[in-house]
């Protein structure tokens, strides 16, 4: 993995809700999670992806937005 200059914690709260939400909102399927780093010109590109139930696109625009919950906490 590359060395970036980030905020290592805000990086690690990004990381943790990826990973956490690829467990948690899942099939019956064992899960798979991919983690990459790709360099495109002069700046990193950070991917995770897995193997299920993805984001519905009429979420897409909001995923990103602060304080923003797609499903209750149950």
């Amino acid at each position: 993995m590359p060395t970036v200059f980030i905020n290592r914690t805000q990086m690690i709260h990004v990381f943790q809700n990826l990973i956490t939400n690829a467990i948690k909102f899942r099939n019956n399927k064992n899960p798979r999670i991919y983690i990459s780093a790709k360099i495109e010109e002069d700046h990193w590109i950070f991917g995770v992806s897995d193997n299920d139930i993805g984001i519905d696109p009429h979420y897409h625009k909001r995923i990103f937005e602060m304080f923003q919950r797609l499903h209750r906490r149950r």
